[in-house]
């Protein structure tokens, strides 16, 4: 049963409630209602059993044939009521009235039976009684059928008082049951009433959990999640500004490093000096440039309710020389030597290619900016079990264990890194892999210096069943 948006907790419960209780009610009043009809019958049929045997001990066959002897004044008792009418009617074999003051539809009844039954007369409903009795005439028995009929005012009213009787005390019982139910469910609210008004009363800074005291073991598990959800607001809340407070801070270096150059710009007393300084504002502005690319990749690989990726089949082998294509000027310019082991064949995963095109950049661009000049960088895709594998490695720096913890932090920098990078690399590569439902690792190579980082991405069920 669908109920109104609008009902409340308490009318809900009540409803439910009251609903079955209000339901065995009626089907107790019901089976009441007729236990008390039975009993009334059962009263009242006595006397008609009594009028069928007093009548029955008038039968007579002394003159050679059955008749009755009731006077006048017999008869008078006999159909006299208060309340109901009475009707008697004694017949023979044949049907023929001996005696009565209307004819009544036949009692089937054995010689010996009392039988009731409930028929109408006169649009009246009546209760008769009826037997029949064998009496001795020329040898043989002759049966003599009694019937007498009595309408059902008496039984009724009794049945009515008796009715009520029972009926009263259980209406009340509904009655207080519902009284008491709506006052204890109004009772058990206050706790969650006072719950909605402490949140309505909040500040929307204030994301501190909710009391649990004297709250009810059934919205005890609901409150739990409420704070666990304030909880995981509160934490992503503080690491949103302290983001805003890095990146403010990763801004200001660049933005100081272009307004000290423009002055310098300003003040050049040569065309030397002039040149010097537009440099120095062009390194400014791209690096200003990277960084701002680096927040908005950032930015896009965050998950979120409104933000759906984009997934599609994409070749990885095919990505990554596209990208290699794109930053192998970089790698002359240093004069490092860059191997590349990429299978002749495609090697497809579900995803979304210009993010797996920005993992590989990223990647791949940090390698060439931490691998010395002469340096050797190897990136390598293969498929292992059920998993595709990029893994690239240099003989840079490296980084130590300290340092491979924390590298995934947004603008975190080694200490080696100097002025290169935003700090926002790894980040976004790391974003990036677990929503391809990926795993990455950073590991040092057994001998010599460098870094080897690898990406796993799942296969489609159809390659991994080849």
């Amino acid at each position: 049963m669908k109920l109104p948006e609008r009902v409340s907790v308490r009318q809900r419960l009540l409803l439910w409630v009251m609903l079955p209780v209000t339901a065995l009610a009626f089907l107790w009043g019901a089976s009441t209602y007729y236990a008390v009809i039975y009993v009334a019958n059962m009263v009242y049929d006595r006397s008609l059993d009594d009028m069928v045997r007093s009548l029955a001990s008038q039968l007579d066959t002394g003159a050679g044939q059955v008749s009755i002897n009731l006077p006048r004044t017999a008869q008078k008792i006999i159909e006299y009521d208060e309340i109901d009418r009475v009707y008697f009617s004694v017949t023979d074999a044949q049907g023929r009235r001996l005696a009565g003051n209307r004819a009544l539809p036949p009692v089937p009844a054995k010689a010996g039976e009392m039988r009731f039954q409930d028929d109408r007369l006169d649009g009246q409903p009546v209760r008769m009684a009826g037997m029949s009795f064998p009496q001795p005439l020329a040898g043989k028995n002759v049966m003599v059928h009694i019937a007498v009929a009595e309408t059902t005012l008496k039984r009724q009213m009794l049945a009515n008082a008796v009715y009520a009787f029972m009926m009263a005390p259980l209406a009340l019982l509904v009655l207080s049951v519902a009284v008491l139910l709506w006052l204890g469910i109004g009772h058990s609210l206050i706790p969650l009433r006072k719950i909605s008004e402490a949140l309505a009363s909040r500040s929307h800074l204030d994301l501190s959990p909710l009391e649990a005291e004297n709250i009810p073991v059934e919205v005890r598990d609901e409150i739990r999640a409420i704070n666990s959800l304030m909880a995981r607001l509160k934490q992503a809340l503080d690491i949103r500004q302290r983001f805003i407070a890095d990146a403010a801070h990763q801004l200001r270096t660049p933005v100081t490093v272009i307004k000290a150059q423009a002055e310098l710009a300003q003040r050049a007393r040569s065309e030397q000096d002039w040149q010097a300084s537009v440099t120095g504002l062009v390194g400014g502005a791209s690096r200003l440039e990277r960084l701002v690319n680096q927040l908005l990749n950032l930015s896009r690989t965050e998950p979120g309710p409104d933000r759906q990726m984009e997934v599609q089949p994409v070749d990885l082998g095919a990505l990554m020389e596209e990208v290699l294509a794109t930053l192998a000027p970089a790698t002359l310019r240093k004069s490092q030597q860059l191997r590349v082991e990429i299978p002749s064949g495609p090697v497809p995963v579900q995803g979304n290619s210009f993010f797996l095109g920005e993992m590989l950049a990223n990647l791949i661009d940090n390698a060439i900016r931490y691998t010395p000049e002469g340096g050797r960088i190897v990136t390598s895709l293969f498929i292992e079990q059920d998993r595709a594998v990029i893994r690239i490695q240099d003989n840079g720096p490296g980084l130590t264990d300290a340092e491979k913890a924390r590298a995934f932090e947004r603008f975190y920098r080694s200490p080696l890194a100097g002025s290169e990078g935003s700090g926002l690399g790894l980040a976004i590569v790391r974003e990036i892999v677990l929503q391809h439902a990926g795993d990455i690792l950073l590991e040092t190579p057994p001998r010599g210096t460098g870094l080897i980082v690898t990406v796993r991405l799942p296969l489609p069920a159809s390659i991994q069943h080849r």
